[in-house]
C-alpha cells in the first residue's frame, strides 16, 4: 500500500472515530448497535458500499436529531391548539402548511378529527380536498361550505350522502342542470340529514322552485338561506326554522313566494329579504298582512325604495323587533330635496305610525358624511331601569355618484327623521356631519324632542356646525325653553377656532344664568386614528387651551376633555 493510500485510510478511521462508532466484524447497519469505544473498519468495502453505509447512518442521525428537537417535544394538546388557532379563518390553509413542518406535527393533525370538521371548498380545492377532510373528520359533526364558483357534479352529492349523518351545516351551490324542470322532484338533495341545522342553497341565473323536503328529512333545521330558489312552502316542513334569508334575484313571483315562506315558518326570529320586488300587478294592500309574533330582526336590502315601503306595509312587527334597511346605491340624488322625498317613500307615515320601533326609541343617531351617505340608528340606550341597550332601527342610504349639497343638508335630513320619531320618548340625540345646522330647521328638530337629556355633536372637515347648533338651544323670543331637560352635551371637533370657543362659553354662561346649568360637558379633539400620543396631546392643547378650560369648568358641574 502506498504512503498516500495509508494516509487516506488513517483519515477515514479518524473521521469515523469522531462519530463514536465501533468496529464489529461486519459494519453495523443500525445506529443503536454502535458503541463508543472503538472504530469501524470500512477498508474492505467498496467505495459504493461505504457510501451506502454512511448514507444510512446519517439518515438515522437526522431522524434522531429531529425527534429530539424542541418543536417535537411539545405535547399533542399544545400542537392541536396551535393548529386550531391558525385555522380560525377556514378559508386560509396556512394551518395545513404548518402541520407539514415535520412528521410529528403531521401525525398529530391527521389524528385530530376536529381540525378537519370545518370544511371550506374553493375553486382551488376540489372534491379530493372535501373527501380527505370528511374522512379525517371521522364521526364528528362537520360544517361544509362550497364556493358558488365551484362546479359540482353528481359525484359531489354522492360523497355528501355518504356522510349525511354528520353534517350540521351546509352551503351548497346547485347548478341548473341538477334541477328538474318538472314539479315533482329535484335531484339535488334527496337524502335525509338528521343533524342538519343550517342550510344555504343557491342557483342561477334562472329562478327555480324546488319540491319541499320530505317529512323528517331535516328535522333539526333552524336556519335556511335560499338564493334565487324557492320551495313550494308546505307549512309542516319548515316549522323548526327560526332564521330565514331569501334572495329574490330574477324571481317573477316574489310576492307569492314571500307570503308562502313566512307563513310556512311561524316561529321565525330573524328574516332577511334581498332584492324583493312585488309582482307587476301587485298594489299596496294586495298581500294580506302577515303577523310574525316571535320576530326579533327584519333586514331588507333593496335597490328599489318603493318596494321596501310595499313590503313594510304587509308586515305586523312585534314590539322590540329590530328593523334594518340597506338602500346603498339605490338613489340618483341631484338635489337635496330628493333626499327628503326618498325618506318619505321608504318610511311613509302609514308605516311609521304602525311599527313599534318608531315609537319606542330612546336614542337617535344621524350621520351625514361624504355628501352621499346617510346612516341612521335608533334604539334603547339602557338608561331606563330594567332595560338593556338595543338597536331597534338602522338605515343606510347612499347615492349612485357623488353630488354637491348645500350646507343645510343635515338640518333637512334631521327634520325628516324628527317627524318619523316624534312619538318616541327620545332622551339622546347624536349628530355627525360636515355641514352646518341651520335654523329654523334645526330648532324645529329640537322642539320635537322635549325629553332630550343628552346631545352629541360630531363636527368634521370644518367648524361650521357649532354656531347654528348651539344658537338653536337658546330660548325662543317668547321665552319658551328648547330641550328644557338637556343636562349633557358632548362636542367632538377636528379644529376648534377661537370663535367656536367663544360660542361655547357664551352658551354655557347664558344657560347658567337662565336655566339649570349643564351637569356634564365633554370636549373631544377629533384626531386621525393613526396619530401618535404626542400628536393627540398637541391637538388637545391647540383646541382646548387652559384659559378656555378654566372658563368652561366654572360654568358646568363636570367637565371632561379628551
Amino acid at each position: 500500500m502506498s504512503e498516500l493510500q495509508t494516509r487516506r485510510s488513517a483519515t477515514k478511521r479518524r473521521r469515523l472515530h469522531t462519530l463514536d462508532l465501533v468496529s464489529p466484524t461486519e459494519p453495523p447497519r443500525n445506529l443503536m448497535q454502535l458503541s463508543t469505544d472503538g472504530q469501524v473498519d470500512l477498508t474492505h468495502l467498496s467505495r459504493k458500499q461505504q457510501h451506502a453505509w454512511a448514507t444510512s447512518i446519517i439518515a438515522q442521525l437526522q431522524v434522531l436529531q429531529t425527534r429530539t428537537a424542541p418543536i417535537n417535544q411539545l405535547p399533542n394538546e399544545l400542537v392541536v391548539e396551535i393548529l386550531s388557532y391558525l385555522r380560525e379563518d377556514a378559508n386560509d390553509i396556512t394551518w395545513i402548511r404548518a402541520a407539514n413542518i415535520c412528521r410529528y406535527w403531521r401525525s398529530v393533525a391527521l389524528s385530530t378529527p376536529r381540525l378537519w370538521a370545518n370544511i371550506v371548498v374553493t375553486i382551488s380545492r376540489g372534491i379530493s380536498f372535501l373527501r380527505a377532510c370528511l374522512n379525517r373528520a371521522g364521526d364528528i359533526d362537520v360544517t361544509i361550505s362550497i364556493d358558488i364558483d365551484v362546479g359540482i357534479g353528481i359525484e359531489w352529492l354522492h360523497l355528501l350522502s355518504s356522510h349525511k349523518t354528520n353534517i350540521i351545516s351546509m352551503e351548497l351551490p346547485l347548478p341548473y342542470t341538477f334541477i328538474r324542470t318538472s314539479d315533482t322532484d329535484t335531484t339535488a338533495l334527496e337524502f335525509p340529514m338528521p343533524k342538519l341545522e343550517f342550510l344555504a342553497l343557491a342557483v342561477g341565473p334562472v329562478h327555480q322552485i324546488l319540491r319541499d323536503p320530505a317529512p323528517g328529512q331535516f328535522p333539526c333545521l333552524r336556519s335556511l338561506t335560499l338564493d334565487n330558489i324557492s320551495f313550494q312552502w308546505m307549512p309542516s316542513m319548515f316549522s323548526s326554522v327560526v332564521s330565514l334569508r331569501l334572495v329574490y334575484y330574477n324571481d317573477p313571483t316574489s310576492s307569492k313566494s314571500f307570503v308562502g315562506a313566512v307563513e310556512a315558518c311561524p316561529h321565525l326570529e330573524s328574516l332577511e329579504l334581498v332584492d324583493f320586488h312585488p309582482d307587476k300587478d301587485a298594489v299596496p294592500g294586495h298581500l294580506r298582512t302577515i303577523v310574525l309574533p316571535q320576530l326579533r330582526r327584519l333586514f331588507v336590502e333593496n335597490y328599489r325604495r318603493e318596494h321596501i315601503s310595499f313590503l313594510l306595509d304587509q308586515l305586523d312587527l312585534p314590539p322590540g323587533c329590530k328593523l334594518s334597511l340597506d338602500c346603498s346605491n339605490s338613489f340618483h340624488w341631484q338635489h337635496y330635496s330628493h333626499i327628503a322625498s326618498d325618506i318619505a317613500n321608504i318610511l311613509p307615515e302609514a308605516v311609521t305610525n304602525r311599527l313599534h320601533c318608531f315609537s319606542e326609541a330612546s336614542y337617535l343617531v344621524v350621520s351625514v358624511t361624504d355628501q352621499d351617505y346617510i346612516k341612521v340608528e335608533a334604539g334603547l340606550d339602557g338608561s331606563t331601569p330594567g332595560t338593556g341597550s338595543k338597536v331597534l332601527f338602522d338605515l343606510r342610504m347612499r347615492s349612485i355618484g357623488s353630488v354637491e349639497f348645500p350646507s343645510s343638508l343635515i338640518s333637512n335630513v334631521l327634520y325628516r327623521f324628527s317627524s318619523v320619531f316624534a312619538s318616541s320618548p327620545l332622551t339622546s340625540l347624536e349628530v355627525t356631519g360636515e355641514h352646518d345646522l341651520h335654523e329654523p330647521g334645526w330648532r324645529l328638530v329640537l322642539v320635537d324632542f322635549p325629553l332630550l337629556e343628552q346631545l352629541t355633536l360630531n363636527c368634521f372637515k370644518g367648524t361650521c356646525m357649532l354656531g347654528g347648533a348651539l344658537c338653536a338651544l337658546y330660548p325662543s323670543d317668547s321665552g319658551a325653553l328648547v330641550c328644557p331637560q338637556l343636562r349633557k352635551l358632548r362636542i367632538k371637533i377636528d379644529v376648534l377656532s377661537p370663535e367656536d370657543r367663544n360660542i361655547i362659553v357664551e352658551y354655557l354662561d347664558h344657560r347658567a344664568r337662565q336655566q339649570p346649568r349643564l351637569a356634564f360637558l365633554q370636549l373631544e379633539s377629533a384626531v386621525n386614528a393613526y396619530s401618535t400620543i404626542d400628536e393627540q396631546k398637541e391637538a388637545r392643547r391647540v383646541n382646548f387651551p387652559d384659559t378656555f378650560i378654566a372658563l368652561a369648568m366654572a360654568l358646568v358641574d363636570e367637565l371632561r376633555v379628551i
